[in-house]
C-alpha cells in the first residue's frame, strides 16, 4: 500500500508540472499564445553594453503570420526576467516581413543574453515605445523610410524630421535595411535643421551607405560650410566618399581645415557602415570606424577652434547647396548621438546587429500545446513507472 500511495502522489505532482512551469515566472502572459526565444551572441560583444538597440528581422521563416495581428499590435518583447522591453516597429509588410528595434538593458560580453518575442493575442493593444528605444543619447534616428514623398521622420522624441529637396528627391527604394533613399548625384538631399552642436559635447555620426559611381566626391553628412575658405562663418564638418574612393571626414574650424580618411578604398555597390566619433571627454580626438573597425587616421582636438553650429544638418548633399557634390547612391539607417562617446564595442555590435549577425532564434514555443504536451508526457512516464513497480512487486510475491 505504501508503494502505491507514493506513486499516486508522484503521478499527481508530475501532472501539475505544466501548470507550475507555465506560471508568471515562466511565461509573460498566457493571453499571448506564442513566443520566440532569442540570444545575443556574446562572442560579438567586446564589453558589456547598456541600453543597446538590437535589430530583429521577421519573415515567414521566423513567425507564422496567421498567428500575429495584422497591425502587429500583439508584438511585445521581454527579458529573461519577464521585464517588458521597449521596441520600435521600423516597418512591416503585411504577411511578408518586419524590421523591429528592441532596446536591451544589459548585453553581456561573457554570456549570451536571452530575450523573448511574444505574440498571438488578438485583443492586445500595442506597447510600442520607439522614443524609449532611442533614449540613450540619440538626438536623431532616421531609418530613411518615406513618411511621405517630401519628409523623413525622426524616431527619437526630438522630432528632428527631415525635408527632401523635392518630391521623391531623393527617392525611396529598397535599401540596406528595408527601405532607404536613393540620391541621384545631381541636385538632391535631405535637410534636418539645426540638429547637433559638435563643439560643446561628444558627437557620433552613423550611417549605412551603398557606394555609388567612383572617383568623385559624394557627401553623406554635412553640418556647416566646409568650402576650404578658413574663417568665422565657414566652420563645419562633412562626411563623404572622396574622389580616391575612401571615406573622408573633413572638419573646418575658425583656424584650420583638416581631414581624416578610411584605411581602404571601396568599389561600386559596396555596403559600408560609417561611424564618426567627435570625442571631447575621453581621447579629445576625431576618429572613424568602417564596418565596426577603428581606422588609423585620426585628429587631435587639442587646438580645435570655435565652430558655427547655426547651419543645418543635411544628408546626401552640402550644407550650403543641394547641387554641390551630392551623394550618388543609397543612404540608409542614419543616426546622431550627442553627449556620449560610443565605444569600439558599441560600434562593433551596431554593425553586427544591422547585418543581422548579432542575434539568433533559439526556439519557438506555444503556450497551450507545449506545456500540455509536457504534462501528458510526465503523466505517461509516471504511470509507466507505477506499472513497472507494481508488476515487480507482484512477481516477487509469486516467488
Amino acid at each position: 500500500m505504501k508503494i502505491k500511495t507514493i506513486f499516486l502522489l508522484l503521478i499527481l505532482s508530475l501532472s501539475l508540472v505544466p501548470f507550475v512551469k507555465a506560471d508568471s515566472t515562466q511565461w509573460y502572459d498566457s493571453s499571448y499564445l506564442y513566443r520566440n526565444i532569442y540570444e545575443i551572441d556574446s562572442s560579438l560583444v567586446d564589453e558589456e553594453l547598456t541600453d543597446f538597440p538590437v535589430l530583429v528581422y521577421l519573415n515567414s521563416s521566423y513567425v507564422n503570420w496567421s498567428r500575429v495581428n495584422n497591425d502587429l499590435s500583439d508584438i511585445l518583447f521581454t527579458d529573461s526576467d519577464n521585464n517588458l522591453l521597449s521596441h520600435e516597429l521600423d516597418s512591416y509588410t503585411l504577411n511578408n516581413e518586419s524590421w523591429i528595434w528592441v532596446k536591451i538593458p544589459v548585453v553581456s560580453s561573457v554570456l549570451d543574453t536571452k530575450f523573448f518575442l511574444y505574440y498571438g493575442f488578438s485583443g492586445a493593444e500595442s506597447v510600442e515605445n520607439k522614443s524609449d528605444v532611442w533614449s540613450n543619447g540619440f538626438v536623431g534616428v532616421w531609418h530613411m523610410n518615406d513618411n511621405d514623398t517630401l519628409t523623413i521622420l525622426d524616431s527619437t522624441s526630438n522630432d528632428n524630421d527631415g525635408v527632401k529637396f523635392g518630391v521623391n528627391d531623393p527617392l525611396e527604394v529598397e535599401g540596406i535595411i528595408n527601405k532607404g533613399q536613393q540620391f541621384d548625384g545631381i541636385e538632391t538631399g535631405i535637410d534636418f535643421g539645426d540638429v547637433c552642436d559638435i563643439d560643446v559635447s561628444d558627437t557620433v555620426f552613423e550611417s549605412f551607405v551603398k557606394i555609388g559611381a567612383l572617383n568623385v566626391y559624394a557627401n553623406i553628412f554635412s553640418k556647416g560650410w566646409v568650402d576650404g575658405v578658413i574663417g568665422v562663418g565657414n566652420e563645419g564638418i562633412i562626411i563623404r566618399r572622396k574622389n580616391d574612393n575612401r571615406i573622408q571626414v573633413q572638419i573646418q574650424d575658425s583656424d584650420e581645415d583638416w581631414s581624416i580618411h578610411s584605411n581602404d578604398t571601396f568599389s561600386e555597390n559596396d555596403l559600408v557602415y560609417v561611424a564618426v566619433v567627435v570625442d571631447r571627454t575621453v581621447e579629445n580626438k576625431v576618429f572613424m570606424y568602417i564596418n565596426g573597425v577603428r581606422q588609423t587616421s585620426e585628429k587631435s582636438l587639442a587646438t580645435f577652434g570655435s565652430f558655427d553650429n547655426a547651419k543645418d544638418l543635411r544628408i546626401g548633399c552640402y550644407s550650403g547647396a543641394y547641387d554641390y557634390i551630392p551623394y550618388n547612391s543609397i543612404i540608409d539607417e542614419s543616426k546622431i548621438s550627442i553627449g556620449t562617446t560610443r565605444s569600439s564595442a558599441w560600434v562593433g555590435a551596431s554593425y553586427e546587429t544591422q547585418r543581422l549577425n548579432l542575434i539568433s532564434l533559439i526556439n519557438t514555443e506555444t503556450f497551450n500545446e507545449d506545456y500540455l504536451a509536457f504534462g501528458v508526457i510526465a503523466i505517461i512516464i509516471s504511470l509507466t513507472c507505477f506499472f513497472l513497480v507494481i508488476t515487480k512487486k507482484d512477481s516477487l510475491r509469486g516467488k
